[in-house]
């Protein structure tokens, strides 16, 4: 059954990629590091929307939308990323990916800012928050 998943996603799945393809399309072309950050997670973020269709299902009928559950996602995988050490080289230096991954973290903060997901506040202090973690567990 994963397999027929996998090959044929159901309809919200299938949703849920075109809107990640347009978050991607929605990045600033002039940026590199967005375009290398948002490469960093793409997989894992397909693979998460993809994993438990029902649970996606779910959100959409009960009022979320879409493309804050992508957004949200996205969001939610970066953070994963710079907090996993992967992309640091030395104390807090990180790898081009990982200043993709811190802005494209930027980025999408932003964007919940727009879409009403988080008051310009919340979005200052998850910024805030992301440099602080970094800090305490790579060091100065």
């Amino acid at each position: 059954m994963r397999v027929w998943e996998r090959l044929f996603p159901r309809s919200d799945v299938r949703k849920a990629f075109r809107e990640m393809d347009s978050l991607e399309q929605s990045l600033p072309s002039n940026t590199l590091f967005l375009q290398l950050g948002f490469d960093a997670i793409k997989v894992e973020l397909r693979q998460r929307l993809a994993q438990n269709p029902d649970r996606l299902s779910w959100a959409l009928q009960h009022g979320q939308k879409l493309e804050h559950i992508v957004l949200i996602q996205a969001r939610n995988i970066a953070l994963d990323e710079l907090a996993s050490g992967m992309h640091m080289t030395f104390g807090t230096r990180k790898t081009m990916t990982g200043d993709g991954l811190v802005s494209l973290f930027h980025f999408l903060t932003s964007r919940f800012e727009e879409e009403g997901i988080e008051t310009p506040e919340q979005g200052k202090e998850a910024k805030i928050g992301l440099q602080e973690m970094i800090n305490e567990r790579f060091g100065p």
